[in-house]
């Protein structure tokens, strides 16, 4: 469910690779108690009186929760950026500049020198480009995907505005229909 809400690029450096490890060790930790916890009576008697399925629920759980902690904590890091429903987080050194995805002019990928090598360029209604992050990033490819949605679909509602106003005459009033 947060998958979808925020979507993150974690970085390829020191401080991503530590909010991947504590995501993977709150996940653990969790697991830990679903496995050797003691199930409450009701909720064994609602999954049919087994104690599996209730233990099977609550790790899917507690894998979600995990995943949920690491995406968090890693939008929180400077260099990452990130969606949030429709605004995106450019990295910046201090706070990060958000930005709405209407206001997006393009996203496309980039060849850059060999540190980054294939990167995330978008570029604005004001006309400047801004380099996200490389593609080689964990889940940067899932960011592309998101952006180049948000790009599409603004595209193509321009496209439906256009078409509708060039059915318009020029008193303002639709031109009728041909009927079948």
């Amino acid at each position: 469910m947060l998958r979808h809400l925020l979507v993150v690029a974690i970085p390829d450096d020191l401080a991503g690779r530590a909010t991947q490890w504590v995501a993977r060790i709150v996940a653990v930790l969790l697991l830990i108690g679903t496995v050797l916890g003691r199930m409450p009576d009701p909720w064994v008697a609602a999954a049919f009186g087994s104690e599996w399925i209730v233990r099977a629920v609550l790790a899917a759980v507690s894998l979600w929760v995990a995943d949920a902690i690491g995406t968090i904590l890693a939008s929180r890091l400077p260099t990452a950026p990130y969606v949030v429903g429709r605004r995106l987080a450019l990295p910046t050194w201090g706070l990060p500049r958000h930005v709405s995805t209407r206001a997006l002019e393009s996203v496309r990928i980039e060849r850059r020198p060999d540190p980054w090598g294939e990167t995330i360029v978008v570029r604005l209604a004001d006309g400047t480009d801004h380099d996200l992050c490389p593609l080689r990033w964990d889940r940067a490819d899932r960011l592309f995907v998101k952006l180049r949605k948000a790009t599409s679909r603004r595209r193509d509602l321009a496209a439906t505005i256009d078409r509708i106003r060039s059915q318009r005459t020029r008193s303002g009033r639709a031109r009728p229909r041909a009927r079948p």
